[in-house]
């Protein structure tokens, strides 16, 4: 794999210097925070690691949660032949994660305890990306959290869902025309919860050089937008669809979306997968 191979966990963050803080208090540390480093632990290899931090508050008070560590090998000359010794393979995936059992807030110092890693992926690569018992940490004025993991230092920043999620299919009819759909999930968090629109597009090409009747052509288009609000608990999602609202036009017709879409946002790879109806969808953030 070449060195780029790595390149989805973003520049190094190393430890940084001391920075003033601002006043933290335990729910400030809620939600999940992910940070990224990356670095070349011997000759040809690459190493990436990105860190996910999920605590959420009970309803009592206290954190809980997990701990997620991705690590990424890849050969720096993998596209010559080159392997990653334990793998052995041009590049090798491992995912640790861990559950926190116990915790300590004092002002904007963090301490976490972990219980024993669970691990997946390429077993034997798993002792170049160590986790350790515990976590330190302490949240900066940035908003931003300082966290050391054994001989693992991240700075984390808060992530979330707002932004535009995007899904593309492309399908052929039995009628031999061929049917375009675009979704476009436009989300706003604010604190767990969720509000925004979806624009649903679909586009209809004809397959027999028959122009359809509604506009004279060989292709039109159907679009309506759907408003949302929902909720995120974790990294579970509930949205409630909205009426929708359709675009004027000769070929219109009723555009509908289940009542409930519900899903699951994975931070690490930046995707939201949702349920719509029967049909499971994958959608990426557009940038």
């Amino acid at each position: 794999m070449a060195a780029s191979s790595c390149r989805s966990a973003g520049p190094a963050n190393g430890p940084t210097s001391p920075k003033a803080h601002k006043s933290w208090k335990e729910r400030d540390f809620a939600g999940l925070w992910i940070g990224s480093r990356r670095d070349q632990p011997q000759k040809g290899l690459m190493r990436a690691r990105t860190l996910l931090l999920d605590l959420r508050a009970g309803a009592a008070g206290g954190l809980g949660g997990v701990l997620e560590l991705r690590g990424e090998l890849g050969a720096s000359r993998g596209s010559e032949g080159a392997t990653v010794l334990c793998a052995p393979k041009p590049q090798a995936v491992v995912t640790r994660t861990a559950a926190v059992t116990s915790w300590r807030v004092s002002g904007a110092a963090l301490r976490l305890q972990l219980a024993l890693p669970e691990q997946s992926g390429e077993t034997a690569c798993g002792i170049r990306f160590p986790l350790g018992e515990s976590c330190e940490g302490r949240g900066l004025s940035d908003g931003s959290i300082e966290l050391s993991c054994g001989q693992e230092a991240f700075t984390l920043r808060r992530v979330s869902l707002t932004g535009t999620w995007s899904f593309d299919e492309e399908r052929a009819e039995r009628s031999g025309d061929t049917v375009v759909q675009r979704l476009r999930f436009h989300l706003v968090q604010a604190d767990l919860s969720l509000s925004g629109a979806v624009d649903d597009i679909r586009i209809h090409m004809s397959g027999d050089e028959q122009n359809y009747r509604c506009n004279g052509r060989l292709r039109y288009d159907r679009q309506a937008r759907h408003l949302l609000a929902g909720k995120l608990a974790g990294r579970q999602i509930i949205l409630n669809v909205g009426a929708a609202e359709p675009k004027g036009g000769p070929c219109q017709g009723d555009l509908s979306l289940p009542e409930t879409i519900t899903g699951q946002w994975n931070p690490l790879e930046d995707r939201l997968v949702l349920k719509i109806g029967e049909d499971e969808r994958s959608l990426w953030r557009r940038p």
